[in-house]
């Protein structure tokens, strides 16, 4: 945005005229560049995170400097003052109202670094982000007036800044009063898209997180803030913006082309710029400049680098190799002062994502699946919300646990979904170093968006901001226009008319709408920004149906954005049996799926009351965001559960549905890769983690703890790069919610995501009843190619497998096991329960289950857990205060064979005898009698 002594809207000029400065110690000390000079100037940056003072629209509300912190928001500074209560505990998201509907200002004193003294440049002021409404002012001077979450502003001060007494003053107006007025002046009405009953009304019309005004798995908060840094910065005649690099495969070279974005005026042909890859260097002259310091309109000098294939390592998806990262750094010299420098690492790696002709006797279509260094991928990974309703509670070590976990779990790909944020660097990072390729929303969260110029213009620049800040990232693969954008102006989904759009003029204008941001605007940004990765229409859709950026022509295939032959797809079906595999769809990439459960008990009691822990409770109701979604568990969980006897059992039968219904699409979509009419080749599931304590789709539970769910664990097990897929299809269920089997069928099928073919894998099935005996087995040898699906089991009638057995006394347990060609030995196992929980015929006697502590280390202990029976969805919880994860969980347990299970803390160091008294073993499909022994050392 402008930025130089006038509001945003006004023109710029060049930089005020430089002056030396006489300096003193400010808040906090000045750092120097990244490199440091052999002589001469160097960058000088102090950050601005300390002095905040905070206070209401009049005056009656006040957190003093020593308690603010920046990154943060009004209401992070409120509780940390102790103002006001947790915005979780209970009903407080609706108390505190006032909070987001009032005007806040931060205000900050500070003088001029030491550090400055004497020298001459041009200094900016940076803000990272601001959440969103603001005014901005430095002495009395009017800065910028801002609008926009997602963006980064540079404002021109060297005119304004005084050697003392600066005083910066930042005024936020309430988001949800912007939206209201901006949508009221509006030419017409665009609706307002939401099924929540807790929202916050025209969330389109300010740039802005969408989540904030509340989603059917989150709170409508509206917070406010300065969430990213501050910091002044110092220059001389040149100040690096963005260092965008971009790699290439050409044959056996690597091309990395470095565009080089900087502000300033340095003198024709006296700066040079340089970049360096390892031993690989290469130079150019600074031949333009820039007065605006905006970043609408930098100078750029672009350098090009050759490196042999032979000289680097590839980047690889995790789970099919390493991930060597490269140090990429860019100096900025005049004669011999070192005027500015930066440095990122990068990977070497050639994706894309393949679209091709597909013409099965099911129907003609295209492909839709990533391909990394030539080898074609299957996506398993699940979708990003922001982690918490004020990012900076979301520290970089939560993030990290995050997404260490989805990698822990098998996962290689995330989808940041558009109604959250583009991620802070730290993310990006993180996901470049454990290999998990990214699908990035840009921030379109659902419903229309108006197209009047200020908005497209705000558009326009958040998306080049970002799109130079992360493009360098290996990780990211795949850009994505929005969330929802044209299933929410499409006028026939799933067959059916959407009933708003019956008069043609309305559809008309919501065409209008979508085109003017989404095809003519993000879409050209982006392909003027970076032509090495793939942009999708958005999600779900067929993609384009032609996309000629160089010709600025891109024409989406319109029809219905489910069509399982194009694009994406998804899966929600909350009214029917969630197992039964033939009301899935065949599509050829599954991006959003998935069933709802209540966090544990751990995780709830900090945030209710007593009487809130019963599902009929208001507190339950409040937070219980999704339309019906109460009664929706109810149903579901009466399929396979007797009525729970507490609200805890309750809260464990929903995350044992929500574990088996989830996984079991898992297995089937990544059982449907060769599969004619299908050829699925991805599925991410709807959700990672939870935003809050309190119903949702999520594997991993809020906070700093990263608590798994149980279906985190059988996410893990569905996927294993060898996974067996044992299917039971042709069920029936009745009104009264029994699940009818006498006319199923079950196949097998054995799915490998290895590069090596498995050419003798040995699979047995074999029937166990409930007492613990093998009433049948079968094995055979079969052949699995390197990244493909084989036949085990063709669908047999199950009554023809039981033969004399019943199903309610039986379980089918599928093994596995054999080596690939390179050598590897593989080991799966999986089990399909052929009736549910409620109906099985467990004998009488209450099995025991004995829990042994075997060893422990720095940050792990070891516990060996045997039952005397057959116990399905076995499940270790652990209440302590170390946060941590189990090597696998919610497990069938087989008579007398000892599990050997390890809890690694994320940090810390576990007393074993402590452990061993806050951990509890259960199971909500069957009682059970726990013993526990003393630890013994080992």
């Amino acid at each position: 945005l402008l930025v130089k002594m006038a509001s945003v809207h006004a023109g710029t000029s060049g930089f005020s005229s430089i002056r030396p400065m006489l300096l003193s110690v400010c808040v906090a000390a000045a750092v120097l560049g990244a490199a440091e000079a052999k002589s001469g100037f160097v960058v000088a940056k102090q950050e601005l995170s300390d002095g905040w003072a905070l206070v209401n629209g009049n005056g009656s509300v006040n957190v003093p400097s020593n308690v603010t912190e920046i990154p943060g928001h009004v209401h992070t500074d409120l509780l940390r003052a102790g103002l006001i209560k947790d915005p979780y505990f209970r009903f407080e998201d609706d108390n505190l109202a006032w909070v987001r509907n009032d005007t806040w200002t931060y205000t900050c004193g500070f003088h001029m670094p030491a550090e400055m003294i004497t020298r001459i440049g041009n200094v900016v002021l940076e803000f990272d982000g601001i959440d969103t409404a603001a005014n901005i002012t430095l002495n009395g001077a009017h800065l910028a007036s801002v609008a926009n979450q997602h963006r980064k502003y540079r404002l021109d001060v060297t005119s304004v800044l005084n050697n003392e007494n600066n005083q910066l003053v930042v005024v936020l107006s309430p988001a949800t009063a912007f939206a209201a007025t901006a949508a009221a002046e509006y030419p017409y009405n665009i609706g307002d898209e939401t099924f929540i009953p807790q929202h916050l009304a025209s969330r389109a019309f300010i740039r802005k997180q969408q989540s904030d005004f509340g989603w059917d798995w989150g709170p409508a908060l509206a917070p406010a803030g300065i969430w990213r840094p501050v910091r002044l910065v110092q220059f001389k005649d040149v100040l690096l913006t963005n260092v965008v690099p971009s790699v290439t495969l050409d044959g056996d070279i690597w091309k990395v082309t470095v565009r080089v974005f900087y502000i300033g005026e340095p003198t024709a042909g006296a700066c040079i710029a340089t970049a360096a890859v390892g031993g690989s260097k290469t130079q150019a002259a600074l031949t333009d400049g820039t007065a605006d310091v905006s970043g609408a309109n930098d100078a750029m000098v672009t350098l090009s680098l050759a490196i042999r294939t032979a000289d680097v390592e590839q980047w690889w998806p995790a789970g099919y190799g390493a991930q060597p990262l490269y140090n990429l750094t860019v100096t900025v010299v005049s004669g011999s002062d070192v005027l500015d420098s930066a440095s990122q690492s990068i990977g070497f790696r050639d994706a894309t994502l393949v679209e091709e002709p597909i013409d099965d006797p099911e129907g003609q279509g295209l492909s839709f699946y990533f391909r990394v260094n030539h080898v074609s991928i299957f996506a398993k990974g699940s979708n990003w919300i922001p982690a918490d309703a004020f990012d900076n509670r979301a520290t970089d070590e939560r993030l990290r646990r995050l997404l260490t976990s989805a990698v822990l779990a098998g996962q290689n790909m995330i989808r940041v979904w558009g109604g959250g944020n583009y991620m802070r660097d730290s993310f990006w990072s993180l996901c470049d170093e454990l290999g998990l390729m990214v699908w990035l929303d840009f921030m379109h969260g659902g419903g229309r968006s108006p197209r009047h110029s200020a908005h497209i213009s705000e558009w326009a620049a958040e998306v080049r901001d970002n799109v130079r800040r992360i493009a360098g990232h290996p990780s990211l693969v795949m850009y994505n226009g929005n969330n929802e954008g044209i299933k929410s102006v499409s006028s026939n989904i799933h067959g059916t008319p959407v009933p708003s759009y019956n008069q043609p003029d309305t559809q008309a204008i919501a065409f209008a709408d979508y085109t003017a941001l989404f095809d003519d605007t993000v879409r050209r940004v982006v392909a003027a920004e970076d032509v090495t990765r793939h942009f999708h229409a958005s999600c779900p859709s067929n993609g384009y149906l032609y996309d000629d950026t160089a010709e600025q022509i891109s024409i989406q295939r319109m029809g219905d954005p489910f069509d399982n032959r194009f694009g994406d797809t998804r899966h929600y079906d909350y009214n029917s049996y969630c197992l039964d595999s033939s009301l899935f769809p065949r599509g050829r990439f599954l991006s959003e799926y998935g069933w709802q459960s209540y966090p544990s008990i751990s995780t709830l009691l900090p945030v209710t009351e007593e009487e809130d822990l019963n599902i009929n409770s208001s507190w339950a109701e409040h937070v219980q965001h999704h339309p019906n979604g109460n009664p929706q568990l109810l149903a579901q969980n009466a399929i396979f559960f007797d009525s729970p006897s507490s609200f805890a059992a309750f809260v464990e039968q929903t995350q044992a549905v929500q574990a088996l219904c989830i996984a079991t699409q898992s297995r089937f979509y990544r059982a449907q890769r060769n599969t004619s009419g299908a050829r699925t080749m991805g599925c991410m599931y709807w959700q990672l983690e939870d935003i809050w304590p309190a119903p949702s789709w999520a594997s991993i539970e809020s906070g700093e703890t990263a608590r798994w769910k149980a279906l985190h664990y059988h996410i893990k097990r569905a996927y294993d790069p060898v996974m067996l897929f044992a299917d039971l299809s042709g069920t029936n269920v009745t009104a009264d919610k029994r699940v009818i089997v006498s006319n199923a069928s079950v196949s097998i099928q054995a799915v490998s995501d290895k590069l090596a073919a498995i050419a003798a894998l040995n699979v047995t099935w074999a029937l166990w009843d409930w007492n613990g005996v093998v009433a049948s087995r079968q094995s055979t040898v079969v052949s699995v190619p390197a990244l493909s699906v084989t036949s085990v089991l063709k669908p047999t009638l199950l009554s023809a497998l039981l033969k004399t057995q019943a199903p309610e006394n039986s379980v089918l347990v599928v093994t596995a096991s054999g080596s690939t060609s390179s050598g590897e030995k593989v080991s799966t196992s999986t089990e399909l329960f052929l009736t549910p929980f409620k109906d099985m015929q467990f004998p009488p006697t209450v099995p025991t289950v004995n829990v042994t502590c075997v060893g422990s280390g720095a940050s792990s202990v070891e516990v060996s857990v045997v039952a005397d029976s057959m116990v399905p969805l076995l499940t270790l919880a652990y209440s302590g205060s170390l946060a941590g994860y189990f090597s696998d969980n919610s497990f069938l347990a087989f008579p007398g064979q000892p599990q050997t299970i390890t809890f690694t803390t994320w940090g810390g160091s576990p007393v074993v005898s402590t452990f061993m008294e806050e951990l509890s073993v259960r199971s909500s499909a069957r009682v059970i009698r726990l013993h526990k022994f003393s630890p013994y050392a080992v």
